[in-house]
């Protein structure tokens, strides 16, 4: 670390910016960050260096490429690559290597949290696709199946090890490690799911430790969340529905209350550490029930009133 009242550090054309990158990623692991956030940031790094050939002390240059970067970034994913930036731009400029963050003065954009329901028949159908003759479309159907019967988040699932999986109890354990709001949480499994978890382990190859997720490649390596909406994407072009994996975990909830799961015990599954978030749920479960009432009510057919023509 440059000491206090340095020059800036000259950094040129021949100096790769993205080397600083593993500078970064090496403290940020020595203050504990996941490894899932490490993979998610050197990910977001090399998208930007992947196309930004200036230096790191050309501000003006380094804020437009910002901008472009992000532009067009749907609110999730741009706030993941704005935070990755911003933190690495604050350890250049702490390390006196470039002397402002181009990210100053961008907002995080606020995201929706517009809940997605699918029919039956569309959910049936998407776990009707997947070849479980292979190990990708048996992972991939194991996967569908899990987030159904649990409601975990996509990127928890994605780090599940065979340490986490105790099949023996039916349950799942999301360490706090990489559990979104730093808190374990133990999950309830269904013996189906159990029954397609252990399938799936039993293809691994034998030589492959159990630090390795139970949800990764055919050759053992971690998967993103990205390479599972890349999957997705396949499966919604033959579906002709637009879904994601997030989009099973609205499902679960959804159906969960409708028939007639406790909130409470829905809050605790799903990891929401506000009621009012689990609340957005029951309610838009209440109103089908509400949409049933009026549809189905005796009142309809004990006091159905006769059309009248009346005089004009």
């Amino acid at each position: 670390m440059a000491k206090k009242g340095s020059k800036l550090i000259g950094i040129t054309q021949d100096i790769n910016p993205f080397s600083v990158v593993e500078d970064f990623l090496n403290l940020k692991k020595a203050e504990g960050v996941t490894q899932y956030t490490i993979t998610s940031f050197r990910s977001a790094y090399r998208q930007f260096f992947a196309d930004y050939k200036g230096t790191l002390r050309e501000g003006v240059k380094l804020h437009r490429a910002v901008t472009l970067f992000l532009a067009d970034k749907k609110a999730g994913y741009y706030n993941k690559l704005l935070q990755a930036l911003r933190q690495y731009f604050n350890y250049c400029i702490l390390e006196r290597i470039c002397k402002e963050n181009p990210t100053d003065g961008m907002r995080y954009k606020r995201e929706g949290g517009r809940i997605v329901d699918h029919s039956d028949k569309v959910i049936k159908t998407l776990l009707s696709l997947p070849d479980c003759s292979t190990f990708a479309g048996l992972r991939n159907y194991t996967f569908m199946l899990t987030m159904l019967d649990t409601g975990i988040r996509p990127n928890e699932l994605l780090q599940i090890t065979m340490n986490d999986a105790n099949l023996e109890e039916c349950q799942l354990i999301v360490r706090e490690e990489y559990s979104k709001t730093r808190t374990m949480r133990i999950l309830p499994i269904s013996s189906m799911v159990v029954q397609h978890i252990r399938k799936l382990i039993l293809s691994r190859h034998s030589d492959w430790p159990n630090d390795i997720p139970v949800f990764c490649s055919f050759s053992g390596n971690r998967l993103s969340s990205h390479n599972f909406q890349e999957q997705f994407k396949g499966y919604s072009e033959q579906l002709g529905v637009h879904i994601t994996p997030y989009h099973l975990r609205h499902v679960f909830a959804l159906l969960f209350i409708r028939n007639g799961g406790n909130p409470f015990a829905l809050q605790k599954i799903m990891g929401h550490t506000k009621m009012q978030t689990t609340l957005v749920y029951v309610n838009l479960a209440e109103s089908d029930i509400r949409d049933d009432h009026t549809k189905a009510t005796p009142i309809n057919s004990l006091f159905h009133k006769k059309s009248v023509i009346r005089k004009l």
